[in-house]
């Protein structure tokens, strides 16, 4: 700053001189303070035009950033046309990746058409190959439906080896059928383990969540129980510190009283120690001050009844001593001493007053205090009841969906158990049926053989006929099973077909969801351009601001000067 040098003695030095030494010392300042100013700013624009050109190259290569001068118009002129270039070039690069990403979502959408057509065409291949193979397979059906009549035809002049034919096809039959129950015996017990393996597994899962809540639940209480025992350690030392601190300032107070001077006080010093000049009678009547409490002692001095607060005490002053006084020191000596025992008794009981009104408000605040830690102590139980009641109503979701689950469970199960029920009674059903025919085949048969009895001679001379026929069907069942392979092969070449058409789509799909994966993703980065676009016009509109409230700084100081 500017100070001013001034003259101890003007009149040994003419005005003028004066005068032109103070102008020049005015200029003097101006000058430096101008060049201060342009200097500061010819570097802070220099060094501020650089880093801008260092930012713009690293980030925008294709724009290059030039002022025409050093000083903050010409950076401030370079700058808007160095931020127009950079935002045409944004605009530019941005809509090139728009076209990009449309020619290649053009693309992308023709060669779904192209595949959702080859799929179709693909669709109605495998629809017709089925439909003609399932002709096929009725067809063939039809046929050994044919030949299994035929066969039967023959078959009732082959009775008697067909009979032992049929006792050992029969007791295969059982074994089968009852390997067939152990294997659906074995794999209902497998199912049932499977199934409580399941459930004791989810029971587990479910109570280490519940155990995990409990845990959590507990650290929580205990990190906020320790929080509050905390809290209320702090709030209590500093209670205890209040207190304390009340109590030696009380006690300060109590012994720092003023001291009783014979000499009598002028209103100048009564007024600066901070006591009234009025009589104790005055404080008594003030409607301000309650005299509960409050009683004379023997010499008439103030003291309060049955306070602990001031063990100080006043020497007491007796009527004899007062009579001394008067015949001693006369009329002048007594009337001083009885207006200073009214003063020290009015500035004690001042005192005290003073002393109750500080300890009733160190009462205040540390009620205030107290309540304000309730405030808290509640509103937190509020937050660990809410807390609670927002886990326990999850808990109740939970509980009813697991209760859900286990219904619907076990209606599934007696569903199943129904079917099987049924299955079984339809099963003994037909074994019923299969034991009626068999009896009536047996009765049938007895009465054939009967009849053969009386033609064995006719058997034997067919016998030839009838070996030639063993053949023929020895032959014909060779040719069945064939067959039966040969559809069997063709049933897994179809299965096989199916399961690579199967992956082809897979793969297909794959393919499909990666590139709208990666649409995605590109999307989201032109998104994040976008934002960052505006980020830095705001962060432009700022600078712009800020320039001009500089040159408005700028400006303001030169005014002044």
């Amino acid at each position: 700053m500017m100070q001013r040098h001034t003259n101890p003695y003007p009149r040994a030095r003419p005005k003028d001189g004066y005068i032109n030494r103070c102008h020049s010392s005015m200029s003097y300042e101006k000058e430096k303070v101008r060049s201060h100013t342009q200097s500061f700013y010819t570097d802070d624009t220099s060094s501020y035009s650089q880093e801008l050109s260092r930012i713009v190259q690293k980030y925008c290569p294709n724009v290059e950033i030039k002022f025409s001068t050093d000083t903050l118009d010409g950076v401030l002129q370079g700058l808007e046309e160095t931020f127009e270039d950079i935002l045409r070039d944004m605009k530019y690069q941005i809509k090139k990746e728009f076209a990009q990403k449309e020619d290649y979502l053009q693309k992308a959408t023709s060669n779904l058409i192209k595949y959702e057509e080859l799929l179709d065409l693909k669709k109605k291949e495998f629809e017709e190959q089925a439909i003609s193979w399932s002709k096929q397979r009725e067809e063939e059906y039809n046929n050994i439906e044919k030949e299994k009549g035929e066969i039967l035809s023959l078959k009732t002049r082959l009775e008697k080896e067909i009979l032992a034919q049929q006792e050992q096809l029969d007791e295969k039959e059982k074994k089968t059928s009852k390997i067939l129950k152990d294997f659906e015996a074995m794999h209902n017990e497998i199912m049932k383990e499977k199934i409580e393996n399941q459930n004791t597994k989810w029971d587990i899962e479910q109570k280490a969540l519940k155990l995990e809540e409990k845990q959590a639940i507990v650290s929580w209480k205990e990190k906020t129980i320790e929080e509050d025992i905390k809290k209320i350690t702090e709030e209590k030392s500093m209670i205890e510190n209040e207190r304390i601190a009340n109590s030696i300032l009380n006690f300060e107070l109590l012994n720092a009283g003023p001291r009783i001077f014979r000499a009598k006080r002028s209103s100048s010093i009564n007024d600066k120690s901070g006591f009234s000049v009025d009589p104790p009678s005055f404080a008594l009547n003030d409607s301000r001050f309650t005299t509960e409490g409050i009683l004379r002692d023997e010499s008439g001095y103030f003291q309060r009844k049955n306070s602990s607060f001031c063990s100080f005490r006043k020497p007491s002053i007796n009527d004899s001593d007062i009579a001394t006084k008067f015949d001693t020191c006369g009329d002048y000596n007594s009337s001083k001493v009885i207006k200073e025992t009214e003063n020290h008794d009015r500035k004690h009981f001042m005192r005290k007053i003073r002393d109750k009104e500080l300890r009733i408000q160190a009462m205040k605040d540390r009620d205030r205090e107290a309540r304000r830690v309730e405030e808290n102590y509640e509103r937190r139980e509020q937050e660990r009841r809410e807390y609670e009641r927002k886990k326990n109503e999850k808990a109740e979701l939970e509980r009813k969906e697991y209760e859900k689950f286990d219904q619907e469970k076990h209606e599934q199960d007696q569903k199943e158990y129904e079917k099987k029920e049924q299955e079984r009674i339809e099963n003994m059903k037909k074994e019923e049926e299969k034991l009626e025919r068999e009896r009536i085949e047996k009765e049938f048969k007895e009465e054939i053989i009967r009849k053969n009895m009386v033609k064995e001679r006719e058997l034997e001379e067919k016998q030839i006929e009838m070996e030639l026929l063993e053949k023929m069907l020895n032959e014909e069942k060779e040719k069945i099973v064939q067959e039966r392979e040969s559809l069997d092969k063709e049933h897994d070449d179809l299965q096989a077909e199916k399961i690579a058409f199967y992956e082809e789509m897979m793969q297909e799909r794959k393919k499909i969801e990666e590139y709208f994966s990666d649409i995605a993703s590109k999307t989201s980065i032109l998104n994040d351009r976008r934002e960052k676009l505006l980020k830095a016009r705001k962060i432009l509109e700022d600078k712009e601001i800020m320039i001009k409230l500089e040159k408005d700084i700028t400006k303001s100081p030169q005014k002044k000067v």
